[in-house]
């Protein structure tokens, strides 16, 4: 199990907070269990969800399904970003002679 973390901005034209960043964080995954955390900041209106996912189903060679790849979901300006955040975490995982990961990719929350 892994947790996600998501922040929704309330959208005027929408009338409430968009849906999409919220699908794209449990894709492939089960939902355990949910909190929400309702507040303003700068004056809109923000949910932050804390969401505790059951880890998704590994394909044949034991890997994420192609179609769960954080990379791919993020925007081009945060790329660079990961890409740094995951080479870090490699190197601090190796030098404690830990694994790098538990599974979930845990970049991905402080890019959402």
């Amino acid at each position: 199990m892994h947790r996600k973390i998501v922040t929704l901005t309330f959208d005027e034209r929408l009338g409430g907070f968009p849906e999409e960043p919220l699908k794209r964080a449990v894709v492939g995954a089960e939902v355990r269990e949910a909190e929400e955390y309702f507040y303003e900041y700068a004056g809109v209106p923000r949910l932050k969800l804390v969401l505790r996912l059951g880890d998704p189903p590994a394909g044949p060679n034991g890997r994420r399904p192609e179609g769960l790849d954080v990379y791919k979901t993020l925007p081009d300006e945060r790329k660079g970003l990961f890409v740094e955040l995951r080479r870090w975490r490699n190197e601090r995982a190796q030098a404690d002679g830990v694994p790098p990961s538990s599974g979930s990719d845990s970049c991905s929350p402080l890019l959402s």
